[in-house]
């Protein structure tokens, strides 16, 4: 009996507010009766109820109508919405940037949640009357969001929603693929990655196919790694020192260790002796704010950039850590994207969709660029 739009945006106003729980909406939202009009209910509704089976009690919806919309909307259906979202954006010209984000955070969940994922972790705990460390598994059930931002305009420009035990690696071109449709004449010329994407043929397709450089953080465990600190005293590196950072980064180019860097076919191909790996560079870092780290655990990142000044490569990876704080942290904490409202798969995709979205709105509402629109 009401549009879709406006109980779309009932529960965008919900989280921009900050309430946290459906049981809060109808004391803190359904009272704000200039909010409402602003939302398009009437005056009737605010006062009676949009329907004769809740009227006088359910004014001007019942706070389960949202969550029944929540579960309603198809997986489709919301990432339209955030596409659609983002082209305005970049149409306005309120996403500038172009290195982006790749990474991806945990959304738990109980055991009850219908089609919640799980994964076993590892967890270390002391004993202080034994005065040793044990681990033990940890079992955690829910799902995994994995986002493509902007860290100038601080918009999310891509997002999926998967079981929280599925790998990274298989959504990065998908993801990709949407932010390069999303964002239009917009450029992703860099995009910092973490650990969790190393894929080699992911990575070649986003470099010769796609065009974009990258900078990766490369598993400890890795011949590529390996290979990269056999350079530390090498006179082949090229060593550059941050005095004011107490930072020191050699870099080493045209590596052929990582011999799953390729194409399909290159790939099938790296156990015959005719076989001719990719060359791909390394910076490593043997000194981080004034720890120096031993041999054998430097911290090696691989990249398609020219690696002549390390010290940049470097700088520009640093950013990715913008993306715990300034973006997962801020969603958690204080857009209450672990509030689930229903536990059920779609329910939890619209939340998780729709929170980004109004997160990336607020982000453009605060600049400069909406201040000179209205004026």
């Amino acid at each position: 009996m009401l549009p879709l739009t406006m109980l779309i945006t009932t529960y965008s106003i919900k989280i921009l507010l900050g309430i946290s729980s459906m049981n809060k909406i109808p004391n803190l939202l359904f009272r704000e009766i200039s909010i409402l009009s602003m939302i398009g209910f009437t005056a009737t509704q605010i006062k009676n109820g949009s329907c004769a089976r809740g009227k006088g009690k359910s004014v001007p919806i019942n706070k389960n109508t949202l969550s029944r919309m929540l579960q309603r909307l198809t997986v489709s259906e919301v990432n339209a919405i955030l596409d659609e979202t983002v082209k305005v954006l970049a149409a306005k010209g309120f996403i500038k940037g172009s290195t982006f984000i790749l990474d991806a955070t945990d959304i738990k969940t109980t055991q009850k949640c219908q089609e919640a994922g799980i994964k076993r972790v590892k967890k270390k705990s002391y004993l202080k009357k034994e005065a040793k460390w044990i681990e033990t598994e940890e079992i955690i059930y829910g799902f995994k969001l994995i986002v493509i931002w902007e860290k100038t305009s601080r918009v999310i420009v891509a997002a999926k929603i998967v079981k929280i035990a599925d790998h990274e690696s298989k959504h990065t071109l998908s993801l990709l693929a949407q932010a390069k449709r999303n964002i239009g004449g917009a450029k992703i010329s860099l995009l910092l990655i973490d650990n969790g994407f190393m894929d080699g043929k992911t990575l070649w397709t986003i470099k010769y196919k796609m065009g974009i450089d990258f900078i990766v953080r490369i598993r400890t465990n890795m011949n590529l790694a390996s290979d990269a600190r056999s350079f530390r005293n090498s006179p082949f590196a090229s060593t550059a020192e941050d005095k004011d950072k107490n930072l020191i980064v050699l870099g080493i180019a045209s590596l052929t260790s990582y011999d799953q860097y390729g194409n399909e076919d290159h790939i099938k191909d790296r156990y015959k002796k005719s076989f001719s790996p990719n060359v791909i560079n390394c910076v490593m870092v043997t000194k981080w704010d004034g720890k120096e780290y031993d041999p054998g655990h430097e911290k090696v990142f691989a990249t398609s950039l020219d690696v002549s000044d390390p010290i940049k490569i470097i700088d520009n990876y640093c950013l990715r850590s913008l993306i715990e704080n300034t973006l997962f942290r801020e969603l958690k904490q204080g857009w209450n994207l672990a509030k689930i409202p229903m536990k059920k798969k779609a329910a939890v995709i619209s939340h998780t969709i729709l929170t980004l979205i109004m997160y990336s709105l607020n982000a453009c509402f605060q600049t400069e660029l909406l201040k000179k629109t209205y004026q």
